[in-house]
């Protein structure tokens, strides 16, 4: 029975993760990157020094996709990917999908841990993950006081809007990622369904 209850959770909490990913794919914000990838345009003139502007979705379709996108960075949620990692290393799903769950989640962690052409420093250059984090934790959701100084420090700056296109590209990554995990979601979840007892008594009598 304990088993049991451990295998309904762990199918429960995967079918949240999909429903979290299906909502993050049908958003504005995804419909616009495939119209119109974004970038940034700085120009620098005579006289006037710096001038540049971002081209790509707006602060209030960002806002949409982070509200959702939290849930999966953020270890107090159940889905997080960290806590979904360890779901599919405790319950009884295929060593292969494990294993390409994982995959997974270490390709998110090495591509946001790679360095941007940003430094805010001599010899220091932004990660992905930094600029994940300024513009998360620094303006669109819940501030915390390192990040939100970073993000109106930078704002002040005319390379802003080449941060604010290293952010789009990041939360365009890091939806590929999910969507390539809900598809190993859905082998799971068959997986974890197959080891009910009462859908193994099914499969039984069909086979009779």
């Amino acid at each position: 029975m304990l088993r049991s209850t451990r295998v309904k959770r762990a199918i429960d909490t995967l079918r949240l993760f999909q429903e979290k990913v299906e909502k993050l794919l049908s958003m504005k914000f995804v419909d616009e990157l495939r119209r119109h990838s974004g970038g940034a345009i700085v120009d620098y003139r005579q006289g006037k020094g710096w001038d540049s502007v971002f081209v790509g979705p707006s602060e209030e379709l960002q806002d949409a996709v982070i509200l959702t996108l939290r849930l999966f960075m953020q270890d107090n949620e159940r889905i997080s990917i960290r806590n979904t990692r360890r779901l599919y290393m405790e319950s009884v799903i295929s060593s292969t999908l494990r294993a390409d769950f994982a995959g997974g989640a270490d390709h998110l962690n090495a591509q946001l841990d790679s360095h941007t052409n940003i430094s805010i420093k001599e010899g220091e250059q932004l990660s992905y993950r930094d600029v994940l984090y300024i513009f998360v934790y620094g303006s669109h959701a819940h501030t915390t006081p390192r990040w939100h100084r970073l993000y109106r420090d930078l704002k002040t700056t005319p390379f802003f809007p080449i941060l604010q296109h290293d952010f789009v590209t990041t939360l365009a990554f890091f939806l590929r990622i999910l969507h390539k995990m809900s598809l190993l979601n859905k082998r799971a979840i068959a997986e974890l369904e197959g080891a009910l007892p009462n859908k193994r008594l099914k499969l039984a009598a069909r086979v009779d």
